[in-house]
């Protein structure tokens, strides 16, 4: 079950489209089945970064 959750997420398929196929009722039951590549991981990380940047947001970010 955890490749088969792990794939749909990879894909990008919804969260909650997920959930439901595995029949899970809570999403944080769902989310211990989920192990993702380093590579996705990595790619979720760029990805954010870059829409930050094209924000105008910059800079490192700073803990609170």
């Amino acid at each position: 079950m955890h490749t088969y959750i792990t794939h749909l997420i990879e894909f990008g398929y919804p969260e909650r489209f997920v959930q439901e196929q595995v029949g899970h009722a809570y999403a944080s039951t769902t989310a211990l089945y989920t192990w993702v590549s380093d590579e996705y991981r990595n790619r979720l990380i760029e990805d954010a970064l870059q829409r930050r940047l094209k924000r105008g947001g910059g800079g490192v970010l700073m803990p609170r």
